[in-house]
């Protein structure tokens, strides 16, 4: 079967994973209001200057419908206040917003009990199927950043429930770095998308209301299918919790977009992603040098992912001592080759008659055969440090 039967058929089930303009708009008015009164209470309460903006998925537009057990959506936003270090502890800025929420006549009864390590919870009942909750991140300029827009956030320590310290970030710079990629795929799909969407769903007034999050290029399509098959692969794995984090694969999978040729379908985006995350990590396993310049590195003994807009490795926790989170994204490439190539290698759809992404990639991962490696691999420093004996150089 050729590619193009292939790609339709693929781009017609990926659209199941969007999230409909309504609640996409009610979830926009609802974490809109959130910001509102932080904002207004920070100013008149504590006489701060905030700004709360969204950021990941719901920013750049690579909103996934929950799969499993988890039916939320999970809405990011980010309350930058305008303090110093010098003025601030981390401690006290999250505690300082954590007090302003549950002292809200309205969402103080809406608050997660237990304060999360980075962020705090607002959790919302189900509205029309749409079922969601909002983690706002407590934040401030980083005034020693080499990146415009950056910024400190805070964390409470896993080890210390006591301690909090500052972390680097910058979504505003990270979606500026997005767009850019994007751009070309976006003014390309954009006037057709936002008709369609216009002429099928008459809750916006013009299309000039239509959100740009709404419209779907390429490249956003590529990651919300890695992200879904993420999820359907580690519903019930061992490394659940150490799966790969949407972070990390937006990053690579725009680095692998943005050296791609811009006519690529869906499906040849994915077996690109799937043959250079692959060799790359292939080289990982097989030298016990360090290995730069690449998706993903090792430098002094150390992975390395880089936040194009930060000062941040994102592979940091990789370098943990039981490397749970480095042999889940071992095992997840591995799946992600395997599972694309099946896919390409359809020689008909009737064989996937009335079977949806979903089921197609629960039943490979239903394989043993193809899930043996987190059981049987050997010590993960082994994996890394000793050569394949097929295949001694590099």
């Amino acid at each position: 079967m050729k590619y193009n039967e292939i790609n339709t058929w693929l781009e017609q089930e990926l659209k199941k994973l969007d999230i409909s303009p309504t609640n996409y708009q009610k979830a926009v008015d609802r974490y809109t209001s959130v910001g509102n009164m932080l904002e207004s209470k920070l100013r008149d309460e504590y006489k701060i200057d905030s700004h709360v903006y969204a950021q990941g998925s719901f920013m750049i537009g690579t909103v996934v419908k929950p799969y499993g057990k988890d039916k939320e959506y999970d809405v990011d936003l980010v309350c930058e206040c305008d303090l110093t270090k010098n003025e601030i502890s981390a401690k006290d800025l999250k505690k300082m917003i954590g007090h302003i929420i549950q002292k809200d006549g309205t969402y103080g009864k809406m608050i997660s009990d237990d304060e999360g390590r980075r962020t705090w919870t607002i959790n919302y009942a189900e509205d029309n199927e749409l079922s969601f909750h909002i983690d706002i991140q407590p934040s401030i300029p980083k005034d020693d950043s080499q990146y415009e827009k950056a910024i400190f956030t805070t964390t409470k320590h896993k080890e210390n429930s006591k301690l909090y310290s500052w972390d680097n970030g910058n979504p505003l710079g990270f979606k500026d770095w997005f767009d850019e990629i994007n751009a070309d795929s976006y003014n390309e799909v954009a006037p057709l998308q936002r008709k369609n969407i216009f002429e099928s769903d008459t809750f916006y007034a013009s299309i000039d209301d239509i959100p740009k999050q709404l419209v779907v290029t390429k490249l956003q399509r590529l990651v919300q299918v890695l992200k879904r098959h993420r999820d359907i692969r580690f519903e019930n794995h061992k490394y659940k919790e150490d799966k790969p984090n949407s972070m990390i694969i937006t990053i690579l999978a725009t680095k692998v977009f943005e050296d791609s040729n811009p006519n690529l379908s869906l499906i040849e985006l994915l077996k690109s992603f799937s043959d250079k995350l692959s060799t790359n990590l292939d080289l990982l396993k097989r030298t016990k040098e360090d290995v730069n310049g690449l998706l993903i590195d090792r430098i002094s003994g150390k992975f390395r992912i880089d936040n194009p807009r930060v000062e941040e490795n994102l592979a940091e926790r990789w370098n943990d001592g039981d490397n749970n989170k480095m042999k889940a994204f071992f095992d997840w490439i591995d799946w992600v080759s395997h599972d694309v190539q099946k896919i390409a290698n359809i020689t008909s759809l009737m064989e996937y008659e009335n079977k949806s992404f979903d089921t197609i990639i629960k039943e490979y991962a239903q394989n043993k055969i193809n899930n043996i490696s987190s059981e049987n691999t050997n010590n993960p420093k082994d994996l890394l440090n000793n050569p394949k004996p097929w295949k001694e150089n590099v």
